[in-house]
């Protein structure tokens, strides 16, 4: 019954004789590979040295990106401790502030919170107004509220006298000459 079920099945297909064993052969070629990667698995060799050149690039990569991480976390979340004047990364935090009284825009939008805007504000702002003197004075720019300067302040650097171009008024009085009294005589 088997059988005739089968024969009746491949007549409605409409499939040939020789069709049909090209399709028992493939069929048992299948079923043969089957059983061989079911019996034998494969093996894979690994060989520790054959990937150390790629491994050791990877790792060196990792470091320089680990690197580049962790100066930019510096940079916006500072270490609640001051690190010692003389060290590498407080070398390395100095060059990441930025000097107000010298910077262009795209120096100004890598503060946090300072876009393009803000930035040319301050620059205006400076401008107009002569150095600043003071982080504080900040507060004065159109867009920089108390929040923003505090975010900002471990970023910034107040130097008015590292531009020549910059004029500086003495902190005191100047020294004023007095003349000998004179001797009675």
């Amino acid at each position: 019954m088997l059988q005739r079920n089968w024969f009746f099945w491949m007549e409605a297909l409409q499939i040939t004789a020789a069709e049909r064993r090209v399709v028992l052969v493939l069929m048992s070629v299948l079923m043969v590979i089957t059983a061989i990667r079911t019996f034998f698995p494969a093996r894979t060799i690994y060989d520790e040295s054959y990937y150390e050149p790629v491994i050791a690039e990877f790792i060196r990569l990792s470091g320089l990106e680990e690197e580049d991480r962790r100066l930019l976390l510096a940079r916006y979340y500072p270490p609640a401790g001051r690190k010692a004047a003389g060290s590498n990364e407080a070398a390395s935090e100095e060059a990441l502030k930025v000097n107000i009284q010298l910077a262009g825009p795209e120096e100004l939008v890598r503060l946090p919170g300072i876009g393009p805007v803000t930035a040319g504000r301050i620059i205006a702002y400076r401008e107009n107004n002569g150095p600043f003197r003071k982080p504080e004075d900040l507060l004065n720019v159109s867009g920089i509220g108390p929040v923003t300067l505090e975010r900002i302040r471990e970023f910034i650097i107040v130097k008015p006298e590292t531009d020549p171009g910059l004029k500086q008024e003495p902190d005191t009085a100047p020294d004023v000459k007095q003349e000998p009294d004179a001797a009675p005589g």
